[in-house]
């Protein structure tokens, strides 16, 4: 257990330009300051914040931490360097995940649509549009697919089934009420979880891709057999740089490691990319390092090559 370990927050009055993958997802975040301070190019300013996938990353299959995390995380916080957690999960779940290593650090949930503070207040949301919304909802009841709907009060779905039972195991006896249609057409949205067996997801995947080429919503995967349609401006890239702008930092300064698709845009943003051993190829193709897998503790090796790198190690 880390007991009273807080980690310490970089946070400044001003706000860097911290060179967003996109310039729409700025709509929705509250920054602390108007001020704006540009970095200048090439400026070597050090990593100050390190963004950590959690499935398939920090946790291990059995949904705990590799003891070596607890330590690292402390030696993260000695360094000046604030952790943060970028994950797929609603806030309700990530919290009770993190809460027996005693985890305080900003969030960034629901794969961007949701960027909380360290005090877990939310600072930056994306939503579906309506009426992506409602054809999600309808072609879900037609192919009688299983839906997970993600809102800022948790997470809903359309009926009872056989992969309810298994996501309330994965997200640790969260409450997923069941809504119905009417009720969650109307309910704003961060994401619309479609989950199915492994060979369907990229079958729904090719029959619903061009919600991305008209610029409707954006599709990603966070695990086989989850397929997440997603606002088009919401991707943990875009959610980290939120964070960075309201933490007055530079895409120099921050440092990311994860395993699966929904990373991408995060590891193609940061200064510095990290896969841990289990990670997809095409994962660990963007990574300038890649460390020990999610079993046997790779995040505390990644942390360590961070914490050298500022040292000029």
């Amino acid at each position: 257990m880390l007991g009273n370990f807080v980690p310490l927050l970089q946070v400044h009055f001003g706000r860097r330009d911290a060179d967003p993958p996109n310039e729409r997802h700025r709509t929705g975040i509250n920054h602390p300051a108007d001020g704006v301070i540009i970095s200048v190019p090439g400026e070597n300013l050090g990593i100050k914040l390190i963004a950590l996938d959690l499935d398939g990353t920090v946790l291990r299959v059995d949904q705990t931490i590799h003891p070596s995390l607890i330590a690292a995380f402390a030696s993260a916080h000695q360094h000046g360097i604030t952790l943060t957690i970028a994950t797929g999960r609603a806030f309700q779940s990530t919290k009770r995940i993190i809460a027996p290593f005693a985890f305080p650090g900003p969030l960034i949930c629901s794969n961007g649509s949701q960027v909380l503070n360290h005090g877990h207040e939310t600072i930056g949301t994306e939503f579906l549009e309506k009426d992506t919304q409602e054809f999600l909802l309808n072609y879900a009841k037609e192919h009688d697919i299983h839906v997970s709907a993600y809102a800022e009060e948790g997470i809903s779905t359309l009926q009872d089934s056989e992969w309810l039972t298994k996501y309330k195991q994965l997200v640790r006896g969260i409450e997923i009420p069941i809504l119905g249609y009417e009720a969650l057409r109307v309910k704003p949205l961060f994401k619309i979880v479609l989950i199915c067996p492994e060979p369907e997801v990229q079958l729904h995947r090719q029959k619903l891709c061009f919600l991305e080429e008209t610029k409707a919503a954006q599709l990603t995967e966070s695990g086989p057999e989850y397929l997440e349609i997603l606002p088009c401006n919401a991707n943990k890239g875009n959610g980290l740089a939120k964070l960075a702008q309201y933490l007055d930092l530079d895409r120099s300064e921050i440092a990311a490691i994860g395993d699966y698709r929904n990373d991408i845009e995060m590891l193609e943003w940061v200064g510095t990319a990290g896969a841990v051993e289990n990670a997809l190829p095409e994962v660990k193709s963007l990574a300038q390092i890649v460390v020990k897998s999610n079993e046997e503790g790779g995040v505390a090796e990644f942390i360590d090559h961070c914490i050298r790198l500022n040292s000029g190690n």
